[in-house]
């Protein structure tokens, strides 16, 4: 057991409205604690298990999270501001409705992670992966998603407006009433994708397939 500023660090423990702001809890093991509501802001948690821990409503400003575990995390509610995730791996995890700014999301992993109605600002992303996640609602303006990967993840009512997806595989998923808005599309993959009442007004289309869209043709707004 590991003690750092008067707290017990270890396994399922509660550390609830905690004070690590700024300590170094690096390789610590946290899985299934309760971390609800503490200040981790400025922390140093590189390759740190926060499988089934209790996040929410947690201050992630500025925290180095590099090469740490998420699955099944709850961090509803959060506050990710200047975070570093880098290779980090949020399977299945719970980010409803947060927002994450001027993150480093490089080699990310967002594996079937519910990031319903998310706001995304400024981040990085680099060979970062969304397969199978849960985007809806999201609100995905002005990124530069060119080197992110999607498959199978759910869009239905995301805005993408501004933001360049082009080279990068968006298939299988469900675009359906999503914004795309002055969106580059050029030369992305969307084959398997359903795009039922897209906005793609001002929308840069070249070299994409669209005969490769389901429902295309009948169902499409521009």
């Amino acid at each position: 057991m590991t003690t750092i500023n008067g707290y017990e660090i270890h396994t399922y423990a509660d550390l609830s409205g905690a004070d690590l702001s700024g300590q170094d809890l690096s390789g610590l093991d946290l899985y299934g604690s309760n971390l609800s509501g503490a200040d981790l802001s400025g922390a140093i948690c590189v390759g740190c298990d926060f499988q089934f821990t209790n996040l929410d409503g947690a201050d992630l400003t500025n925290t180095d999270f590099t090469d740490s575990l998420f699955r099944k995390a709850d961090l509803q509610h959060s506050v990710v501001d200047g975070t570093n995730f880098t290779r980090c791996n949020f399977r299945e995890a719970d980010l409803d409705g947060i927002t994450i700014s001027n993150a480093n999301l490089t080699e990310t992993s967002f594996f079937k992670t519910n990031l319903h109605g998310c706001r995304f600002l400024g981040n990085t992303l680099s060979a970062t992966s969304f397969s199978f996640a849960v985007m809806a609602s999201a609100l995905l303006e002005n990124q530069d998603f060119r080197s992110a990967s999607f498959s199978y993840v759910d869009f239905f009512g995301a805005r993408f407006t501004g933001s360049d997806l082009s080279d990068i595989d968006i298939t299988n998923c469900n675009l359906s009433q999503v914004d795309f808005t002055n969106v580059n599309l050029s030369r992305s993959r969307l084959s398997g994708s359903r795009i039922t009442f897209a906005n793609l007004i001002g929308a840069i289309l070249d070299n994409v397939d669209l005969e490769a869209l389901q429902e295309f043709r009948d169902n499409i707004q521009s």
